[in-house]
């Protein structure tokens, strides 16, 4: 993935989360809301 330099600090959860909010077609701002808001 793009962001292998990063994913070896974060947690499998938050991986596999980023990953499958990647896929969904959403406004980089709802993704970033997505991924660090909650």
């Amino acid at each position: 993935t793009r962001h292998s330099g990063s994913e070896s600090g974060r947690p499998v959860a938050f991986r596999l989360l980023d990953d499958i909010v990647g896929r969904i077609p959403v406004p980089t701002e709802e993704r970033l809301y997505k991924a660090g808001g909650n």
